[in-house]
């Protein structure tokens, strides 16, 4: 089972906007790595894969229905869980509003 936690760094984004998040995030489509996808979106996700360490990243999405901001997501694999990140991307800088972890030995 998925749990979601909710980042303070993302607080202004997310607060209030959390059904709206959740169910764009249901409708992201994930692209296995690697694939095409804007620069700006892929240079944004390459940042905060570096920023983060995140290790075994298998998977990218990204959505525009947030617009004038874009929503990216991120899958990683760690060795206790796996996780896909989300974060906003505002076309100055990018700030992580939400993790979906799912721990090993959960179903």
């Amino acid at each position: 089972m998925k749990r979601i936690d909710w980042l303070n760094v993302g607080r202004e984004h997310w607060e209030g906007n959390q059904e709206k998040i959740t169910a764009i995030i249901g409708r992201m489509t994930w692209k296995s790595l690697p694939c095409d996808m804007g620069f700006m979106q892929g240079e944004a996700i390459k940042e905060i894969i570096k920023e983060f360490k995140m290790p075994k990243v298998s998977h990218v999405a990204d959505s525009h229905e947030m617009a004038p901001y874009g929503l990216l997501g991120i899958r990683a694999h760690y060795s206790n869980a796996d996780i896909e990140l989300y974060a906003i991307d505002n076309g100055c800088g990018v700030e992580p509003v939400c993790v979906y972890v799912t721990e090993r030995g959960e179903s």
